[in-house]
């Protein structure tokens, strides 16, 4: 009997690495896109400093065009991050948080390509979450852990939600 079970295990272990290898690879496509769009955005120049989250609902209208969908400004104050900015730029915008001990978070909203998707990536120290449903996407990046950065990630999704 344990026999049967440790086979059945291995089997469904072997079935679980095919599917996981044949799912479609469209992360990398979604990841090529967060960080063009963060690049467009970078180049922008407007900058508008904001002292909170507070004073950045006023912008909660062209916020919601640059991102394609409506949209509110998230509050990241009880984990340790204040909104200091915004940019706006073609095809999205950025809200930069500034966290206790100095770190920046960036989110980076754009219309989403109507795909519903959750991925992670890292280059260098810089780590990006990318939070996709069918009418928006977002990227949230920081120099941080990757659990710390998937909680802020997360919410600051639930955040976004009008």
């Amino acid at each position: 009997m344990a026999r049967r079970l440790l086979t059945a295990l291995l089997a469904a272990a072997l079935l679980a690495v095919i599917a996981w290898s044949a799912r479609p690879q469209s992360g990398g496509e979604l990841i090529r896109r967060a960080l063009d769009a963060r690049t467009t955005l970078r180049q922008a120049q407007t900058l508008i400093a904001v002292g909170g989250v507070a004073e950045a609902r006023r912008y909660e209208q062209p916020l919601s065009l640059a991102a394609g969908a409506p949209v509110a400004v998230p509050d990241l104050d009880r984990l340790g991050y204040r909104l200091t900015a915004l940019r706006f730029g073609e095809g999205g915008a950025e809200l930069f948080y500034q966290g206790r001990d100095g770190e920046t978070l960036t989110l980076c909203l754009h219309p989403s390509d109507g795909s519903v998707h959750l991925d992670r990536y890292q280059r260098g120290a810089l780590r990006l979450v990318l939070w996709q449903d069918e009418r928006l996407a977002m990227t949230a990046s920081a120099e941080l852990p990757t659990v710390r950065l998937q909680k802020l990630a997360a919410h600051a999704y639930a955040g976004l939600q009008p």
